[in-house]
């Protein structure tokens, strides 16, 4: 695998593109088209053997696309509907997905295999990134020194929770349910030193009783099925609680949200939201469960 795989600069290609045109659709769409075509060629046992440097040179072309600047509502409908486009979504998403694991479980083993752990994490790709998230998700939940919050679905390297404890003072929980990359979360929560302020749990929502008891409950862009995880959250937690959901939606980052949320389900209204800033990919809206819900921690009664 070599640099051929990045050839393209779409961000070049684009410089004279209102991307509110038929041109600029045509040309971002063949970009998505070309990069389904080479995953699909690239046998499964061929991209296990892959080092991360060249996985990313591989899904460079999505990252591209998905992360152009101010795309048009107009446009994004349009590619979006466009019937070529809408038949290969499914598979950039479960791409796009395995790639973020793939991404956190590799640094995960670096930094595991490193004497300076703290060093390495602050040279994570998406490390101010996420900086800017949890700053935006703690001010918009109002977060204070010593509140407690769950992430559901923290993945191998459960930077929501390690930021959470060493910037704002937090006590965190992780949920991961493969036990495999629970248990590498928890090494990763041991080389940082941060076990004080941050457990890992392998299980999902359903295994940690006691949810309401958190200031904030956060439900990670990557959790699945969301719209179950949701649900659950809306009929068990006591009126009042919050929770904080990241979402894929601003302008072609949509193509990576894999589960629609809208509307969102019974017993959960918006209370605020926020925009991390360009270079972050989620957007998060804070969840009230409505007032006058009791909470009720009984599954849902069998049609």
């Amino acid at each position: 695998m070599d640099g051929s795989y990045h050839s393209h600069d779409i961000d070049e290609e684009l410089s004279a593109c209102c991307l509110d045109c038929e041109p600029g659709l045509a040309l971002v769409k063949r970009h998505l088209l070309a990069f389904h075509e080479r995953i699909a060629r690239t046998p499964d046992d061929e991209a296990e053997r892959l080092d991360f440097d060249q996985i990313r040179t591989l899904y460079a072309e999505l990252d591209d696309v998905v992360r152009l600047n101010a795309p048009s509502e107009r446009f994004v409908a349009w590619l979006l509907d466009d019937p070529e486009v809408r038949a290969i979504l499914p598979d950039l998403r479960v791409a796009y997905s395995m790639y973020f694991e793939r991404h956190e479980h590799d640094f995960a083993d670096h930094l595991l295999s490193t004497n300076h752990p703290w060093d390495e994490l602050e040279r994570f790709t998406f490390y101010r990134n996420y900086v800017a998230l949890t700053d935006a998700e703690c001010a918009l939940a109002g977060l204070r020194s010593g509140d407690r919050v769950a992430m559901i679905g923290c993945g191998p390297l459960p930077l929501t929770n390690i930021l959470l404890a060493s910037r704002h003072g937090l006590s965190t929980v992780g949920l991961e349910r493969d036990p495999t990359l629970a248990g590498l979360a928890q090494r990763v929560v041991g080389a940082l030193d941060v076990s004080d302020g941050v457990r890992i749990i392998e299980g999902d929502h359903l295994s940690i009783p006691g949810l309401g008891d958190f200031e904030l409950v956060m439900v990670a862009a990557q959790a699945k099925p969301r719209r179950a995880v949701l649900e659950y959250l809306g009929r068990t937690l006591p009126k009042g609680s919050h929770i904080s959901l990241r979402l894929y939606e601003k302008g072609l980052r949509r193509i990576l949200a894999d589960e629609e949320t809208a509307p969102l389900p019974e017993g959960l209204t918006v209370v605020g939201s926020i925009d991390p800033g360009e270079a972050v990919n989620n957007t998060v809206l804070l969840l009230e469960v409505e007032p006058g819900r009791a909470g009720d921690p009984r599954p849902p009664a069998k049609p």
